[in-house]
């Protein structure tokens, strides 16, 4: 038996994940942050138990440590604690129904951080960059706000319908 099974008591499962073996440690709470810690007998499990979790709150994480190093996810990503490196973005369930909010997607029901852009400069982001940042879009007609998850992007100049209101002419802004 080596070290991690003596730790669990007994042998740790091999090949296809299992994430009743990932179990919650602890909340830790520092500032304003949260950090929900987990235990995960392999990178594998951890990876598949932080895919499963949403996030939806700003200054939320959720820890799965491992043998190997822990990860983690927040709102917008699945990432590697030490280095901060992006292991992917995290997918996003949507609500059964929309709910229009000023401060989070209508669809998803995620925060959305407020964008600090000058009006009089236009930006060029690639939607990677708006999933990282946590920033989304408002439609100008309804008002309601969209994530860059769910917004559905059209054809190279065509303004995509509003998912709440479906009005094809709504000019979008950063939320």
């Amino acid at each position: 038996m080596n070290m991690l099974e003596k730790l669990f008591g007994r042998r740790l499962p091999r090949g296809p994940t299992n994430l009743s073996d990932v179990f919650f440690k602890g909340t830790q709470v520092q500032g304003e942050s949260h950090y929900h810690v987990y235990a995960a007998p392999s990178r594998a499990q951890a990876l598949a138990f932080l895919r499963d979790k949403e996030v939806k709150e700003q200054a939320v994480f959720v820890i799965a440590e491992t043998p190997d190093g822990s990860i983690g996810r927040d709102l917008t990503v699945i990432f590697e604690e030490k280095t901060g490196r992006i292991l992917e973005f995290g997918k996003r369930k949507q609500l059964a129904q929309p709910q229009k909010s000023d401060t989070h997607c209508a669809t998803c029901g995620h925060f959305l951080f407020p964008t600090k852009i000058t009006p009089c400069v236009t930006y060029f982001l690639s939607i990677e960059e708006l999933k990282e940042k946590g920033y989304g879009f408002k439609c100008g007609s309804c008002q309601a706000e969209l994530c860059a998850y769910c917004i559905k992007l059209g054809v190279e100049g065509q303004i995509p319908a509003c998912l709440l209101c479906g009005n094809t002419k709504a000019i979008y802004q950063a939320g």
